[in-house]
């Protein structure tokens, strides 16, 4: 967690000359036919070629709770607003006991910046491959989010609403 505090940290003042978003979500995941809920926050964005994405977010079900982080960083070769191929990781991690941090590699094509739709696939280099989807929506001063994070069958799904600054 100090690690991720410490990333956040750094990441803030890249948001005042990139483009940014900040966010509110609401998190359905189901896991082997057990479905956990919550809400999350997220905070997205890209400077150039560097894009970064950060999610925090509390499930819980039948009185279990489940806290995670997700960070991803990586660099678009080509211009990302117009949509570009991109490289980076993944780091996840979780208060579920015996579960420690897990960093991966991530490659996909992105699409963030400037005023239209944003859009990020991917596919992370962990155990079962997960597949991540972003899409964001201009609406009013921000973004209408629907996420998708696919992992060996078990489906993460998000939707929420993202500030621009």
């Amino acid at each position: 967690m100090k690690k991720l505090l410490l990333m956040i940290m750094l990441s803030i003042p890249a948001t005042s000359f990139a483009t940014s978003s900040m966010g509110i979500n609401w998190n359905s995941w189901d896991i082997d036919g057990t479905t956990v809920d919550g809400a999350g926050v997220m905070l997205s964005g890209n400077n150039g070629s560097f894009i970064y994405d950060v999610d925090i977010f509390k499930l819980s079900a039948g009185g279990a709770d489940l806290t995670a982080n997700v960070t991803e960083l990586g660099y678009a070769f080509g211009d990302s607003e117009a949509g570009a191929v991109f490289v980076g990781f993944q780091s996840a991690d979780s208060d579920i006991n015996g579960v420690s941090r897990a960093t991966d590699p991530q490659v996909g094509w992105v699409k963030r910046g400037g005023d239209g739709t944003q859009i990020k696939l991917s596919v992370v280099g962990d155990e079962d491959n997960s597949v991540l989807g972003d899409f964001q929506f201009p609406m009013g001063n921000g973004f209408f989010e629907l996420g998708l994070w696919n992992n060996d069958g078990d489906t993460l799904w998000r939707i929420g609403y993202s500030w621009k600054f």
